[in-house]
């Protein structure tokens, strides 16, 4: 009986020993890839500038985000209710459908009329255009912008430039390149224009 007793002991203690030596083996190797995770490094190019500035909307100041790739204009809850609370939202009864680069539905509670003035700094002259903005839900990402300006707004603002003659290489980098898009953007447009007025001219008359 003893011996058997003795026997167990033995067992339990080489058992606890393994046990041991895993958790430390696992502790090891938990250290070992945070640490090859730690020296690890984001690749140079993998991931573009974003395009800010500080803007004007009816005269109540935010930094914004310049979104060539949204074609609306969107304003978060909190904003509208801290600083614009006196402009009426307008329903729009589910008209439109806004959908995020991720494929998901953005809710919206309708749009508001605003102003948004753009300082000397971004457009080599102050611009205050008249615009649109939907009024979106505060997210819970940090990368949300409290305003972002899409291309219904940013059209307005190449007009506004282009009628200036305004010398893009003259603009910061990040302006610039939002206006050269802008730019792209508008030729493709005046060109799809062109062939279809061009077809419409050869089409056999009725």
């Amino acid at each position: 009986s003893s011996d058997v007793c003795s026997s167990d002991l033995q067992m339990r203690a080489v058992d606890s020993d393994h046990s041991l030596n895993s958790d430390t083996e696992h502790k090891r190797k938990e250290k070992c890839s945070r640490s090859k995770l730690s020296n690890m490094k984001i690749p140079r190019g993998l991931i573009g500038a974003k395009y800010t500035a500080q803007v004007l909307i009816n005269g109540q100041t935010c930094h914004c985000l310049l979104d060539t790739g949204s074609q609306v204009t969107t304003v978060s809850q909190s904003f509208h209710e801290s600083n614009l609370s006196n402009l009426k939202i307008h329903p729009l009864n589910e008209l439109l459908e806004v959908e995020a680069a991720n494929g998901q539905a953005v809710p919206y509670s309708g749009f508001i009329e605003v102003d948004i003035t753009f300082p000397k700094s971004c457009f080599g002259s102050e611009i205050t255009v008249p615009t649109l903005a939907l009024v979106i839900p505060d997210m819970q990402s940090s990368a949300q912008s409290t305003l972002l300006i899409g291309t219904n707004t940013l059209d307005l603002v190449y007009e506004n430039c282009s009628s200036k003659n305004t010398n893009l290489q003259a603009l910061s980098y990040g302006c610039r390149v939002v206006m050269k898009v802008m730019q792209q953007r508008n030729k493709h447009i005046t060109q799809k224009h062109c062939q279809r007025s061009k077809t419409e001219r050869h089409l056999p008359q009725a």
